[in-house]
C-alpha cells in the first residue's frame, strides 16, 4: 500500500490549498480532432478553443479560497509529430512537466482542473497520488472514460489519461518524481 507523503506540509496531508489550475493544453487532443471538430476555422485558430474554453470556465466559476495558476501551453506547431503511438508526444511531455512545475510551486492539498483537453488531468492527478498515496479520491466529470493507450486506433493523448495517471492504475504507465530530478515517461 502505498503511503501519503506529510513530509512537505509538516502535518496532515490534507491541510494545504486548493490551487485552481488552469491548463489550455491542446496538442492531446490530437491535429486531426482540432480540425474535424472546428473545420469551419482555420487550424492555428481551432487550436485556440482550448485556451479560450479554460479561460471561459475560469471566469464563469465562482472564487474560491487558493491560487490560481496556469499550466503554460504552446500554440504553435512544435512537437506534433506521432511519437511511441502517441500523436504531439514530445510537447505533450514539455507541457506536462511545466504543468508539474506550477503545481509544486503551490504545494496544493487539492486541485480543481480547468482545461483544455482531458490530458491536462495527468499532472494534477500525479501530484495528488504522491501527495495521499492510496488515500485519494478523484472526482473525474467527462463525456467519455479516457482509458485509451498508445495501442488504441486513436493516437490522441487526451484518449488515454486514464492508463497513464499513478492515481488510477497500479503500477502506473509513467512516472515522474519532484525536482531537482524530474523524470516523465510515457510508453
Amino acid at each position: 500500500m502505498t503511503q501519503p507523503d506529510s513530509s512537505r506540509t509538516g502535518g496532515s496531508v490534507h491541510d494545504g490549498v486548493h490551487l485552481r489550475l488552469v491548463s489550455p493544453q491542446w496538442q492531446g487532443g490530437g491535429t486531426s480532432s482540432v480540425k474535424a471538430y472546428a473545420s469551419e476555422f482555420p487550424f492555428n485558430v481551432a487550436r485556440r478553443g482550448y485556451a479560450v474554453g479554460s479561460a471561459v470556465l475560469e471566469a464563469v466559476l465562482p472564487p474560491h479560497d487558493g491560487p490560481t495558476a496556469t499550466a503554460p501551453a504552446t500554440m504553435s506547431d512544435a512537437g506534433l509529430e506521432q511519437r511511441d503511438g502517441i500523436e504531439a508526444k514530445t510537447v505533450i511531455l514539455e507541457q506536462l512537466a511545466r504543468a508539474l512545475a506550477v503545481i509544486g510551486q503551490h504545494d496544493p492539498a487539492r486541485i480543481t482542473t480547468l482545461g483544455g483537453e482531458c490530458s491536462v488531468s495527468v499532472a494534477p492527478f500525479s501530484e495528488l497520488a504522491r501527495r495521499y498515496g492510496d488515500d485519494l479520491a478523484i472526482l473525474w466529470i467527462d463525456s467519455h472514460p479516457d482509458i485509451g493507450t498508445p495501442q488504441s486506433e486513436y493516437p490522441g493523448y487526451h484518449a488515454m489519461p486514464s492508463p497513464h495517471s499513478p492515481a488510477t492504475v497500479t503500477p502506473p504507465c509513467w512516472s515522474c518524481s519532484r525536482p531537482p530530478s524530474r523524470q516523465i515517461e510515457l510508453p
